[in-house]
Parts: structure tokens; sequence; C-alpha cells
């Protein structure tokens, strides 16, 4: 309850859309078309008319029906275009979003976070590990230095090899890997 007060302070700050309990709740109250949070206030009336009146009838209904209207509120939350154009991009972040996605799919919320954050520090590591380098070349009439292998009319130093290690992170663990890639250039 204490995180789920903070995350709506710290979201009214930034626009977010409020949180009004569970994620199913809030996908049935996304998918029903509010747009602000006047839905939170309409939706408490409806859950206490319903809890106040009607809850003989509702405690016979089974949970499977229950379970299906949070099922039919899903679909909309699930962008199949956003993780293609996730695929094309990167596709270790892709394998980020699909390990995501299954972990909480066959396991739990926790599980998929713990498999997404695995996958991320993996990711990080052997992007350390093994850095891209580029053999760089001068562009005729400037003094700007770009991949040759990207821009093909660049021309390369004769006396010096100009190159760009690309990593955040540049130490002994990577250095034995960089030299054997600079070695044959």
């Amino acid at each position: 309850m204490i995180a789920m007060g903070f995350s709506n302070v710290a979201g009214s700050l930034s626009s977010c859309y409020v949180a009004t309990g569970s994620f199913s709740r809030t996908a049935v109250n996304f998918s029903a078309g509010a747009r602000s949070t006047v839905s939170n206030i309409v939706m408490a009336a409806t859950v206490f008319i319903a809890l106040e009146f009607f809850m003989k009838l509702l405690y016979y209904t089974p949970m499977a029906v229950l379970a299906s209207i949070i099922l039919s509120a899903l679909p909309g939350l699930i962008d199949i275009r956003e993780a293609c154009n996730i695929w094309r991009v990167d596709k270790m972040d892709f394998l980020i979003c699909l390990g995501a996605f299954l972990g909480v799919l066959f396991g739990s919320v926790e599980i998929g976070l713990g498999v997404a954050l695995a996958i991320s520090f993996a990711k990080i590591i052997i992007q350390s590990l093994r850095p891209q380098v580029e053999v760089l070349g001068r562009l005729q009439g400037t003094n700007t230095f770009c991949s040759v292998r990207q821009y093909p009319v660049a021309c390369r130093t004769p006396a010096v090899q100009v190159i760009r290690i690309d990593t955040s992170f540049l130490c002994f663990i990577n250095a034995t890997f960089i030299k054997e890639r600079y070695q044959p250039m």
C-alpha cells in the first residue's frame, strides 16, 4: 500500500495514469476507456454499490468468470508491433522482453522481473567484455573522423591506424579482446 501511494505521488508529478489497485483492476479501468482520475471515483462507487447490494449474488460467481473479465482486458495491453520494433532495433533487448513475458506467463511477476534483470546484466557484461572496435577514417575536406565501415568514402590515414573502442568500461577485463582485435588491423 505504501509503494502504491508513493508510485501515485511520483506519477502525478509526470502526468502518469494513476494506479488504483492491482494490475488487473488498472487494466480493466484502462480498457474501459478511462482517461482521468474521475474514473477512479466512478470505479470506487460501482464497487461499493456492488458489494453493498449484490454481494449475496456475486458470492456464487465462479473464479473462472472473474478470470475471464481480467483476461478480456489484457490483450489491449500487449503491443505486438512494439515487440517487433524492438526485434528490429536490438535482438538482445527483444530477448529481455521475451524473457520477462515468459517469466510472468509461466511463473510470477517476480520471476519475470528476475529473468529480465538477469538477461540485462548478462547483456551489460557481454558488451563490456567484447566491445566494438571501429576503424576510423577522415571525411575529405573536414576534420571529422568516422567509421570506414559505415562511411566507405572516409579515407584511412596510411601512417596511423585510428580506431574507436565503443565501450564505457575499458579495463583489464576486456584488454585482451581489444588487443586481439587491434593486432590484425
